[in-house]
């Protein structure tokens, strides 16, 4: 997205958390009680979505981006990425998906039972906020020799 400049214009439910926020958690939720709920949906508490990161890394890192409902965000994808292209592996899942996606926008995953039974266990990590998300995100990238010059 950041390459080319496009992005989905659509709100469905982004949950960003590092990786060992998420293990520590769900470790701190397993060796405490058990919870009474059978399904604990691990997600960041604060609600985001792929507008909100994209004006995340606009705002803090100057890249624009021109936003598109997802089956042109599919048919943009097979134009640009190539071969060399990181996110060419992911060309066939967004082509053939992107109709459920839709279909999954406005689905909401609830972690209060997580939270819950995190709060119980005594044990927990605290979420990072998104502009920290985006911070670690955008170092990674920019490591990688990923993010476009300029």
């Amino acid at each position: 997205m950041i390459k080319y400049g496009v992005a989905p214009n659509t709100v469905i439910q982004l949950s960003l958390m590092p990786v060992d926020i998420a293990a520590h958690n769900m470790a701190a939720v397993m060796t405490s009680a058990k919870s009474q709920d059978p399904v604990l949906h691990v997600t960041v508490d604060e609600y985001i979505n792929i507008i909100d990161l994209t004006a995340q890394i606009s705002k803090d890192y100057g890249f624009s981006f021109r936003y598109v409902d997802l089956e042109e965000f599919s048919h943009e994808m097979k134009r640009l990425c190539t071969i060399a292209d990181p996110a060419f592996p992911l060309l066939d899942f967004v082509a053939r998906s992107h109709s459920k996606v839709t279909a999954m926008e406005h689905k909401r995953y609830r972690n209060t039972a997580f939270r819950q039974a995190l709060k119980h266990s005594g044990a927990g990590v605290a979420d990072v906020n998104l502009q920290e998300t985006v911070s670690f995100l955008m170092a990674h990238l920019k490591a990688q020799g990923m993010l476009p010059e300029g």
